[in-house]
């Protein structure tokens, strides 16, 4: 037990403090395979704000120790950096999403979620990946799951509209996710 605890934080930390990839957003030149010239690079970090679905033991433990719904409300931000695009826009991107849930019902439940993902030309999105999650009141309590998502992106007026759904499994249950948010 003392080495899956290990292994979280040591994943959690990572994925704070020491990955360069999960933070770097500034908008670079793209670097195509055999491209020279290279391609500005589009920034889609920006807030996020969705709801949660809980189910399992997951949805049993919020009901008897927190008397909570199992709808919960999500907010966070995404850090999201492209590393590879094709000449008719197909791109490989990374993805780092911080969420805090449950200020709905008065619970503070941070996640995080470190997703690898590719996005098409015109806006669709796959991309699946870990992500950890605070489930009680200590660290001891980090359960991993593995998230599996996809997602459209609307661009209006110069502005990056996303709508994504993930779906996380763990040995405790499913999450259904839907988030939104917007992009400058």
């Amino acid at each position: 037990m003392k080495t899956k605890n290990l292994i979280a934080t040591a994943i959690l930390s990572f994925c704070l403090f020491g990955s360069k990839v999960g933070f770097a957003q500034s908008e670079l030149p793209n670097r195509n395979w055999g491209d020279k010239k290279g391609v500005k690079v589009l920034n889609l970090s920006g807030p996020r704000v969705g709801l949660t679905l809980v189910t399992g033991e997951d949805k049993n433990r919020l009901k008897n120790k927190f008397d909570a719904n199992p709808l919960i409300v999500q907010f966070g931000y995404q850090f999201e950096k492209r590393f590879f695009s094709t000449n008719n826009g197909v791109t490989a991107l990374t993805e780092f999403i911080p969420l805090v849930g449950g200020l709905d019902q008065s619970l503070l439940i941070p996640s995080v979620s470190w997703l690898l993902g590719i996005r098409t030309a015109s806006g669709f999105e796959f991309a699946f990946g870990p992500n950890l999650t605070m489930k009680d009141k200590s660290v001891k309590d980090i359960k991993p799951a593995f998230v599996f998502a996809t997602g459209y992106s609307l661009k209006m007026d110069g502005m990056y509209f996303p709508f994504n759904f993930a779906v996380s499994r763990s040995r405790d249950g499913l999450h259904y996710n839907f988030t939104t948010g917007f992009n400058l």
